[in-house]
């Protein structure tokens, strides 16, 4: 619907079918009573722009471009913008020469406009700011009354996309935390954890980040129901490995299976000389190989942390041991990096046997190829923590964060800490201290390429390890305060979901570093 001046008073026009596209000032003559002719294609302008225009005789005419407005002969000029992602656009449009007016439409101008405005601008300049999904859309600028004027006008308009948006809600598993989550080169696969009461999940599904929709994994040949297992995603399937089962039978888990996304399908992981069942222990893919390490072999209860683990072939379907020679002191909460040919073991818990709870700040490195360990430097080590965050930048890893306090649940707070580990002079650096902290939740963390990105509770930071500089993360729009909660990077952005927050949650967030202006 569209509103104008019309004799000094203002009239509604009902906007009907629109007959074509239209556009800048190539037009046939709005007042030649041909009001049959198509009008030209809108002219193409960036969503950051500014265009000096004019509305002329030669312009076409609101009659021409919706024949059902028979008797508006008002000029105007049409412009498709294009955004890149969603976001916040706003359309000004100034002129002293008459009263402006703005339509906004679709890519194919479909009645009614999407959004419109006359006075907005103040005075008699009109003004648009409206939040749009990324895609096309066509500006129509225009005067306030259904008679032919003319003259010079200004039109700008800027674009601000959202650091932060939404996944879908349709269709998304159900709240859950304690789940995992991999990155499949196209799409996210949510699978496991548990409903916030320790009753596990048997289920997941994939996330499309670009149709921003969910698929469910089927459920035929599943795991069993369990939380705080592992998943590894191999370049061809998503496996998954060990956990606990929760609350029917309180048992830990020493089973798993591979989840094929092309065919939507799952098939058993073999057990026989498969690792112990075990829980908070870490994964790594080689690129061949499934490495399993560490964990409890039972929760609450005395000497259940475990120094061995296990190397799965998906190819052969088949487990072998890894050394225990030289491996480092039994734990679990710990963490893993897969350094290309390497496995970096660091941090974690243990009770030693004599049921009081110390954290660890030793580590180990493996080397599948000689199925051998070697210990990590303890010389300027981070202080000993558990439920920290470990990532590798392709020559060293970052162990960020994490719990030292062991009243606390091993998730249950992070301190801002974070260190550097040289496995080539086994050697420790401390870095700078993050500006982010939090006393509910444990830290996640990711890896672009070039900074590590961080997500936890309701905040966030990036760290660039070359100038050793933290900066914060763009707080708008983004998901609410979480923990056990999953992070993946897609390429170009990271993707929140889950956890719990006061309840278990099923929404999550999408953030694009590339859009964050925050210092």
């Amino acid at each position: 619907m569209l509103t104008r001046i019309c004799c000094g008073m203002q009239a509604t026009l009902l906007v009907a079918l629109a007959a074509c596209g239209g556009g800048g000032d190539s037009g046939g003559n709005g007042n030649d009573g041909n009001n049959s002719a198509p009008c030209p294609a809108p002219t193409p302008i960036d969503a950051d722009a500014v265009v000096q225009g004019s509305l002329a005789n030669t312009d076409c005419s609101v009659a021409r471009l919706f024949p059902s407005e028979t008797g508006d002969n008002s000029l105007l000029d049409q412009y498709i913008v294009t955004l890149p992602a969603d976001g916040e656009l706003t359309i000004r449009m100034e002129s002293a020469a008459f009263d402006a007016f703005l339509a906004l439409f679709d890519d194919e101008v479909t009645p009614p406009p999407i959004a419109e405005d006359d006075d907005g601008g103040g005075g008699l300049d009109a003004l648009i700011v409206i939040e749009l999904d990324a895609g096309s859309y066509v500006i129509i600028a225009n005067s306030a009354t259904v008679t032919a004027v003319t003259g010079a006008y200004t039109l700008s308009t800027s674009f601000r996309p959202f650091v932060w948006t939404s996944t879908a809600i349709d269709g998304a598993p159900d709240m859950r935390t304690e789940h995992s989550a991999v990155w499949t080169g196209s799409d996210m696969i949510i699978w496991g954890g548990n409903d916030g009461n320790a009753i596990a999940k048997q289920s997941g599904a994939m996330y499309d980040v670009t149709g921003d929709s969910w698929i469910d994994t089927d459920s035929a040949n599943a795991p069993r129901s369990r939380y705080g297992h592992t998943a590894v995603w191999t370049g061809e399937e998503m496996l998954v490995w060990g956990g606990f089962s929760g609350a029917f039978d309180f048992i830990t888990l020493g089973t798993g299976a591979g989840y094929a996304p092309a065919s939507n399908s799952w098939s058993v992981i073999a057990d026989v000389d498969a690792p112990s069942p075990r829980t908070g222990h870490s994964s790594v893919w080689t690129g061949s190989e499934l490495v399993v390490w560490g964990g409890f072999s039972c929760l609450a209860c005395a000497n259940a942390e475990l120094g061995s683990g296990g190397r799965y072939d998906p190819a052969l379907d088949r487990w072998s041991p890894v050394t225990i020679v030289g491996a480092p002191v039994p734990r679990g909460n710990h963490t893993a990096v897969w350094t290309g040919s390497q496995m970096i073991v660091w941090g974690g818990e243990t009770d030693a046997g004599i049921g009081q709870l110390t954290l660890l700040n030793s580590g180990g490195v493996y080397d599948p190829a000689t199925d051998s360990w070697t210990a990590t430097n303890l010389l300027d080590a981070p202080p000993p923590t558990r439920c920290h965050s470990a990532i590798w930048t392709g020559t060293e890893m970052l162990v960020f964060g994490g719990q030292t306090d062991t009243n606390l649940g091993c998730d249950g707070s992070t301190t801002n800490t974070l260190t550097a580990y040289d496995p080539v002079t086994d050697s420790w650096s401390t870095r700078s201290v993050a500006p982010v902290a939090s006393g509910f939740s444990g830290p996640k963390a990711v890896w672009t390429g070039a900074q590590m990105i961080t997500w936890f509770d309701g905040v966030g930071a990036r760290y660039d390890p070359v100038a050793d500089l933290w900066r914060g993360v763009e707080l708008s729009r983004a998901p609410s305060p979480r923990r056990s909660h999953t992070l993946v990077w897609t390429g170009s952005q990271a993707i929140v979901w889950g956890g719990q927050f006061a309840g278990t949650l099923e929404d999550g967030g999408i953030y694009t570093p590339e859009f964050d202006q925050t210092p």
